[in-house]
């Protein structure tokens, strides 16, 4: 599937172009990145990451035939906009419903990893676990107004409320930084200096590690080392990486979300009201 990227003006119209064939069409090169290696299933290291990620490709394009009834668009430049827009908001909404569940996980992990630490009941601990669930709850109601008070386009196609997607998906990708701060806080440096898989699986060093990663009475040195490791995962290693990058500039960058979102909000509408309540009378003409 291809689509411009961006609004397009007078003079761009080459550029104009959106088809979608098949993946192996002649002349189609991937290049890709993959997810991951595969790794055992029943290692300590890489919970996560050896079940999720995804595929990324530099998808090439070297003389390849397109059916016409496969093209979408063909020159069309001032319909770029709408096109680019309607794609990019359809995504962000997804991305509330991702960082939803995303958040839920970090809530989870934090709160295991508290008990297992044996500091579950610290004032400043429960006051970070509230973080994750409040950044979670926010993108999750993101995700239901935005489709609540969505449209259907003339095309068929339900289309979410754009500013209430973009307010979530700009929220929750800014909060990811500070609750992989948290997360660190709560499960100390064990995340980034336990032992590996291989460590574990060999019995003499395995011995020291049953003994030593012990903090709270009734949890295993294995359950706690198991938590550090999804917890690295999440926020230490190469999935980490990719994800924060998915999460900041997947669906659009930042900035264009803020756009979006000063272009779907009324704030005509706002300073009225506000000029209201303040006894000052609307300006003539053109509003302000």
């Amino acid at each position: 599937m291809v689509i411009p990227t961006r609004d397009l003006r007078k003079g761009e119209e080459d550029y104009a172009v959106s088809f979608a064939i098949p993946i192996d069409t002649k002349g189609v090169t991937l290049i890709g990145r993959p997810a991951g290696s595969i790794r055992d299933e029943k290692s300590i290291d890489h919970p996560l990451s050896r079940k999720a990620g995804h595929i990324e490709t530099l998808v090439v394009f070297d003389d390849v035939f397109v059916p016409w009834e496969r093209v979408f668009m063909a020159g069309e430049a001032e319909s770029a906009t709408a096109l680019v827009l309607n794609f990019a908001n359809i995504h962000r909404f997804t991305k509330c419903a991702c960082k939803s569940a995303l958040g839920d996980l970090y809530a989870g992990a934090a709160a295991l990893i508290a008990e297992y630490n044996n500091v579950e009941r610290a004032g400043h601990v429960q006051e970070k676990i509230s973080e994750f669930v409040i950044s979670a709850e926010i993108a999750n109601a993101c995700a239901y107004c935005s489709a609540h008070k969505g449209k259907l386009h003339p095309s068929g196609v339900f289309i979410p409320d754009p500013l209430v997607a973009n307010v979530g998906k700009y929220v929750v990708s800014h909060e990811q930084g500070t609750e992989w701060v948290n997360l660190h806080d709560i499960a100390g440096g064990l995340v980034v200096t336990l032992p590996t898989a291989r460590d574990w699986e060999n019995p003499q060093e395995r011995r020291y590690m049953e003994k030593y990663f012990r903090a709270a009475p009734h949890v295993d040195a294995e359950s706690r080392i198991r938590a550090m490791k999804l917890i690295e995962d999440l926020t230490s290693g190469e999935f980490a990486g990719w994800s924060m990058g998915i999460g900041v500039c997947g669906a659009g960058s930042p900035i264009a979300e803020r756009i979006e979102i000063l272009r779907r909000y009324d704030i005509r509408k706002m300073k009225s009201l506000a000029r209201s309540h303040a006894g000052i009378p609307e300006p003539h003409g053109k509003a302000q």
